[in-house]
């Protein structure tokens, strides 16, 4: 696992934790944590 990778997951396990607690409009609004799922992905590519 590289660093980038590694840096992307312990930033979303900050951010899934207040996510969740979100209404559904507002977790379809949330923006950051979208962002970092791309990134995640993207390095899987």
């Amino acid at each position: 696992m590289t660093r980038e990778v590694k840096a992307v997951l312990h930033r979303l396990e900050e951010k899934f934790s207040l996510h969740n607690g979100l209404h559904i409009e507002a977790q379809e609004s949330f923006n950051s944590c979208w962002r970092e799922l791309k990134t995640l992905a993207l390095a899987f590519r």
